[in-house]
């Protein structure tokens, strides 16, 4: 039950103070960091302070001003104890949420409100205040001032010295903090020679005080420890969501997309998503499909028509369960699926350096052929080289080679190969062979002798290329060279060191060695 000190008559700013003294460590420090990172409010909720004052020769106050326990000077400062500050429920004030914070250095409980512009009291113990009390105004800005309580009669003055500092309390320091400046105001201005610095910290509250008679220091209070839980006030980041598509395009009635969104305070529980015949959920085809914490996944919807557009919505919860705005892709076109490609001709043959035109067909799940597809041409460099348009130019190498070529849609990376066998070009030069079959460019015959000459064709690029259904004439030699027949059976003339040249013409190439007489071996 809430404690009532009702015989207690207290100072403006005692009052004030105390109330303030949570909910200024519960507000946030400036626009970058979210107001319920400063503002940890949820039942159970506790911080434990410590407090020190200058009394001088004046003993301290009896409770409830401070702490049961025995004064403790150190240096020129008393310690009067701790006192605690605690969350103890919620109440709802005429359809107004509240929380209900208990301090045990008043003893008074009091009901707080954060709104969209500040923090707001409404009820102190019993009393419930006509118009709510603003305690804070939103956002911190540096500079900016406000008013708790009536200026023209007394009031407290705050105004924000630093919404970006650090401090340093119980040997931790606290950064990203708000530092504010409080003074007692009435009528036309100040009260007074006193003013107080507060120090708040993102996540945890109120982390320090001091208290002031013109520039000396009379007092302090810091945070001994503390036990919060952080209530998530704000809803995620509006998701960003995009889609797997080329040139705006889907193809099936499969969507693939991806989406991210943020929450600083208690993170992504749960992504929904939908496809919406518009860029509201007022057109969503289906419904909502969760994804978990998943950033990326698909969604299947039979009712997608071929032609359409649509585009993909996602929307965010986070661990309090509050939701995002939904995030919108780029509008996006559903168009039937491919099944599988077929490549012709499969498994052509074509001459070194020659070239060949491959098609590629495309066929839908029914097996029906597709028009206007357009594929990606690519081919193994070892192999050749092949344009846009699928005009293949053959590689050097003569050779059987499996998925040479491939043909890959664009759009939904469905792919076929086909294999391709090289073959010799045509003949471009002739060579005579030993009897070994190896080409040769000269020979040395013993005088008199017989040598059977052989006769090999090539391509441009050195490959091998059949001859047999080609003419093939062995030219006349002299007669001190010897003589040849029309199977190239070369017998030697008798003359030593005569030298000439033997030629063989296989269709309208010419192959030629040079031949010597020597003398036979003895």
């Amino acid at each position: 039950m809430p404690k009532n000190y009702s015989t207690l008559r207290l100072s403006p700013f005692m009052v004030l103070a105390i109330i303030i003294g949570l909910i200024l460590s519960l507000m946030p420090a400036f626009a970058a960091i979210d107001a319920a990172s400063y503002f940890p409010l949820s039942e159970g909720n506790i911080w434990t302070y410590g407090k020190w004052e200058d009394w001088g020769d004046v003993p301290p106050p009896p409770p409830p001003f401070r702490a049961s326990v025995s004064a403790v000077t150190t240096s020129s400062f008393t310690y009067i104890g701790p006192y605690t500050v605690e969350v103890v429920g919620v109440q709802n004030i005429g359809g107004v949420n509240t929380y209900l914070v208990d301090s045990s250095e008043d003893g008074t409980v009091k009901a707080l409100s954060v709104e969209p512009t500040g923090i707001y009291v409404y009820k102190i113990n019993d009393e419930l205040k006509p118009l709510p009390l603003q305690l804070l105004k939103f956002p911190f800005k540096n500079g900016s001032t406000w008013f708790y309580g009536d200026p023209s009669t007394f009031a407290t003055k705050f105004t924000v010295e630093s919404n970006n500092t650090s401090v340093t309390v119980q040997n931790k320091t606290y950064t990203n903090c708000v530092r504010l400046k409080l003074e007692n105001w009435g009528g036309t201005g100040k009260i007074g020679i006193k003013h107080w610095i507060r120090w708040l910290a993102p996540n945890v509250g109120m982390v320090k005080q001091e208290s002031y008679e013109n520039t000396k220091l009379t007092g302090y209070t810091e945070l001994l420890s503390y036990d919060v839980n952080i209530l998530d006030n704000t809803p995620p980041t509006k998701p960003i969501v995009t889609v797997d598509n080329v040139n705006n395009v889907v193809y099936g009635s499969t969507v693939r997309g991806s989406w991210l969104s943020t929450d600083t305070e208690t993170g992504i529980c749960e992504y929904q998503a939908a496809i919406s015949t518009t860029n509201t959920a007022a057109g969503i085809i289906g419904h909502w499909q969760s994804f978990g914490t998943e950033t990326s996944g698909e969604i299947s919807e039979g009712a997608l028509e071929h032609g359409k557009r649509y585009y993909l919505l996602v929307r965010a919860m986070n661990c309090d369960e509050l939701w995002s705005a939904i995030g919108v892709s780029k509008q996006f076109r559903v168009e039937k699926a491919a099944d599988r490609i077929e490549i012709v001709p499969a498994n052509p043959t074509v001459q070194a350096g020659g070239k060949q035109t491959f098609t590629a067909l495309i066929y839908d799940e029914d097996g029906l052929l597709m028009a206007g597809k357009k594929v990606r041409w690519s081919c193994d460099r070892r192999y050749g080289s092949i344009t846009s348009s699928g005009t293949y130019t053959a590689g050097k190498t003569v050779g059987t080679y499996e998925e040479a070529v491939t043909a890959t849609l664009i759009g939904q990376e469905l792919t076929a190969t086909a294999n391709v066998t090289i073959s010799p070009g045509p003949l471009q030069k002739v060579a005579i062979t030993d009897t070994s079959g190896n080409p040769i460019v000269s020979l040395n015959v013993p005088i008199g002798q017989t040598v059977q000459l052989g006769v090999k064709g090539f391509d441009k690029f050195n490959n091998e290329t059949p001859i047999t259904n080609l003419p093939i004439t062995w030219m006349p030699v002299t007669a001190k060279l010897g003589s040849i027949d029309a199977n190239g059976l070369f017998t030697a003339g008798t003359k030593v060191n005569l030298s000439s040249t033997i030629s063989v013409k296989v269709g309208s190439r010419v192959g030629r060695v040079k031949v010597k007489l020597i003398s036979p071996p003895v």
